[in-house]
Order: structure tokens, then sequence, then C-alpha cells
């Protein structure tokens, strides 16, 4: 059963964002969700297992998909689409600006329960705009690029080229973020709460993060490496980033002219549009649950459950129920959905399942999918050209707390496998000598990473961390897109 679907991502998110995923409308604006590119699903799984969530599209659909995308070949379309994503994000600020800082120990259930709906509408809006930058929908606009630069100049470095051409020229979250830090400790080592300033600065850095305590200790090891950098590294990096991108520009623009055709200038505006339009999203839906950490801990606390336990078992209807009538989810249902869950989208229709149901539904769905995957090699898609062997450090997308124990058994050269690149992991890519993901393409937060630290970087296999294991010895060619295991004798 499981050749009927196709991996799609996975990432530790709470339950009522799932949830909320699948509305058809979002509940404060007049948007049908389903009209908007990206969106045409009518098939999905979300598969969660102690609260880490897999999702799974079905696999026509996801090939269809691809052809949805080629309405951004018409440019006015595509600056339509993106907007749209502008006014998404503008909304999602708001919020963020109406919640920041605030205390609710004192505010009504009423009160709670209205800016909780708001708070999972705006993920859930982002969301719905994130989606058309998925590499399932961009892969026409892909091919013809490399077919147009093949077209130009030849196969030689072809890959390379694409990169080039693919990469924002100008400053995105993560970059600003980067100057950001760096600049606040040339003035002084930054107090306790500086940072946790900083931390509601870029919230996107702590997705599933509860506390301030888990926020302020990864940006405290992150001060102790800059302060090992030096001051002169400090300031050369904070300006150097700016200065990057103006070379960029005008490499991107030498080889256009070389090039010498309208469709490849299009193509890469459209692609590096996509790529900075996905990093200003997942910004925002990722770090907008810190962002709102006192109103998200506040209910918890009203249901009676951690702050983590809360999002992983509640639906946003559920937290109605008690906020409205004292209604809490039974104990047992409560250790069910722990476990597992499944949210299934069947031909338009949602239902959810939790406990063992949700185990066997999804080995009958997704069979070999989900689990560890037997074999040495994995193959994906190049996003950055380059050769590389090293240990293979495993590396979830979960918590900080995550990111800052990987990083104590990270050494230089190691070779970073994950499902996703986050922009908190950047520190662990400075040290990698390659990336493997799992998810992702060509205009993913590992191709542009991996494109400005100059390391080969594999996206979209689907299986490697599944497929490898930490401490293992694994040997890439990303210009061929392949990474496979290396028995050691």
């Amino acid at each position: 059963m499981g050749d009927r679907w196709t991996y799609l991502w996975s990432t530790d998110t709470s339950l009522y964002f799932t949830w909320i995923e699948f509305t058809k409308h979002s509940i404060f604006r007049r948007i049908d969700y389903t009209k908007l590119p990206g969106n045409e699903h009518r098939n999905v799984l979300c598969y969660a297992k102690n609260g880490f969530v897999e999702r799974y599209g079905l696999a026509d659909e996801v090939r269809r998909a691809a052809e949805h995308g080629t309405r951004l070949f018409d440019r006015r379309t595509a600056e339509d689409l993106f907007a749209a994503a502008r006014r998404a994000r503008e909304h999602h600020d708001a919020f963020v600006a109406k919640v920041r800082g605030k205390e609710f120990a004192e505010a009504s259930n009423d009160e709670i329960l209205r800016l909780f709906i708001e708070l999972v509408d705006t993920w859930g809006l982002v969301i719905n705009h994130f989606r058309f930058t998925r590499p399932e929908f961009l892969v026409h606009q892909e091919t013809l690029l490399r077919e147009t630069i093949r077209k130009a100049l030849g196969d030689e470095r072809l890959e390379e080229r694409f990169a080039l051409l693919t990469t924002p020229a100008e400053v995105d979250p993560i970059g600003e973020e980067e100057i950001a830090i760096r600049r606040l400790v040339l003035e002084a080592i930054p107090t306790d709460e500086r940072l946790l300033a900083h931390a509601l600065d870029y919230p996107f850095l702590f997705p599933n993060t509860f506390t301030q305590g888990e926020a302020l200790h990864y940006l405290k090891i992150r001060v102790q490496r800059l302060v090992q950098e030096g001051i002169g590294t400090l300031e050369r990096e904070a300006d150097g980033i700016e200065e990057r991108k103006r070379a960029l520009h005008e490499r991107q623009e030498r080889l256009l002219k070389d090039i010498g055709d309208d469709a490849a200038r299009h193509l890469s505006w459209l692609l590096k549009e996509c790529a900075l339009e996905r990093l200003r999203l997942e910004g925002c839906w990722a770090g907008i649950e810190y962002a709102a950490l006192p109103l998200v801990r506040e209910a918890a606390s009203r249901v009676g459950l951690p702050p983590e336990e809360f999002a992983r078992t509640y639906r946003l209807e559920e937290v109605e129920a008690f906020l409205r009538k004292g209604a809490r989810l039974p104990a047992l249902e409560l250790e069910l959905r722990k476990a597992y869950y499944l949210v299934r989208l069947r031909d338009g229709v949602l239902s959810f399942h939790s406990g063992r149901e949700a185990k066997d539904l999804a080995r009958d769905e997704l069979g070999r999918l989900i689990g560890d995957v037997a074999a040495d090699e994995a193959v994906g898609a190049c996003a950055n050209p380059g050769k590389a062997q090293g240990t293979a450090r495993l590396v979830p997308i979960r918590s900080v707390s995550d990111i800052v124990n990987a990083e104590r058994r990270f050494m230089q050269g190691d070779i970073l496998i994950t499902q996703a690149v986050q922009p908190n992991m950047i520190f662990l890519a400075k040290k990698a000598g390659a990336i493997v993901t799992d998810e992702g393409g060509v205009v993913s937060h590992a191709a542009m990473i991996a494109r400005e630290l100059g390391i080969p970087c594999i996206v979209g296999t689907g299986i490697a961390t599944k497929a490898f294991r930490e401490g293992e010895t694994v040997e890439l060619d990303a210009g061929k897109a392949t990474v496979r295991r290396i028995v050691q004798s």
C-alpha cells in the first residue's frame, strides 16, 4: 500500500496546528484555502508517533502538483501570489504584536479562547500560503531553468550555475538574525534580559519550545561560540553577509548575460523569490507559538497540563470545549494521543484516530514508508554540488534542546543528516562537511545555507534519517544526488 503515498515532510508539530491545517477556510477572513496554489490535495495522511508528525501525500496528487505549479510561469500570477503571502505575514506580525510581552493570568476564559483561536487561525493562514514553495509545485520551473542553462552553456558546471541562479541575492531572515546576534555580542556580552528580547525578535529559532529557559540556554551557547571566533571575525562576518549578497547579485547578472535568454531571467527571479518567501513564511509559522508562549502556557495551565503535553494532545475544538464548558479529554485518550495519532484527509473528508487504531491504519496505508529503512544508499536532488565523506550526525527537528545536545557531539567535517534544516541549526551547518535532508527542494533552507557555506547538499531523499545511523561513515556525491554508507573493513 505504501507505493500509493509519497513522503512530504516531518516535524514535531502541535496537534491544534496539524488539525487546523486541513480547514478549508480561514476562521476570521474570507479566504478559501482550497483556491490557493499548492492546496489542491484531497488525500493526505499525518501520522504522529510520540508527538513527531510525518506527512504523506497521495502519489498521484503530488505528481499533479507540478501541473498546478505551471501557473507561476505567468509573472502577474506569481506576483499576485507573493503579494497574498506578504499580506498573510503582515497579519501574523499584527497578531504577534498584540500578544508580545502580555501576561494572561487575569484574562477571562473567553478572552483566552478568542486569542487562542486567532493564534491557530493565523498559523493556518501562513501555512496555507507557504505550500506553493514546496518542491513538488516547482518541478517544471526547475527543469526548464536547467534546460535553458544547458542549451546556452552546455552541461559543464550545470548544477553550479543552477545553484547560483536560484540563490537569493538579498539578506534573508536567517542572515538578518545572524547579523543581529553578532552585533549584539560586539556591543557587550549580552544579559539574559537582552537575549530573551532577541528570542522574541527572532522566535522562528524556537519551534516546539515551551520555556524561556530552553531559548536562553540555546542563545548562550550561540554567544559562547561567537565569542570564541574573536572580535575581528565577528566584525567581518557582521558586515560580510551583506557584501557577499551584493557580490552574488553581480555574479548572477554576468551569468544571465552569458545565457542571454529572458526565460532564464524570469525563472531565476521566480525561484529566488520562492526561496525568500519560503524563509519568511516559515519564520512566521515556526515562531508564532514561542511568540505567543504566555498565551499557550496559560491555556495549558487552565486545562491542567504541561504546555508540551497540551500541545501534543488537544485540537482547537477541544480547547474551546474546555474553556466554554470545562470539558477535559479523558486521561486514557491523552495517553493514546501521546503515543500515536493519525489525521487523515480521504477524498476531502477529514478524520482523526488515536492510539492503536492510528498505528494500525498508518501501517496498513503506509507500509514500508514508516519505521527504519533497509538501504545502503539514498537518492535525492542536488541542492549544491560537491563531494564529501564523514561521520553521520543525525539531528531530529524537535526542540532547541536537541540542537544543543547535537552540538556537543558534532565535529568539524561531520555530515549533517536531518529531516530538514531549521534556522536554529546554523551553527551546526557551519561545522558540517555536507548536508543531507529527507525533505525539501532547491529553494529550501538547506539549499540556501549550503550555498552560503559552500558545502555539498542533497535534499529530498525521503529516507536518509531512517536509512543511516548515528556515527556511521557516509560518502556523498551531491552532483549525482547520492549518499551511501561506507562499510568499514
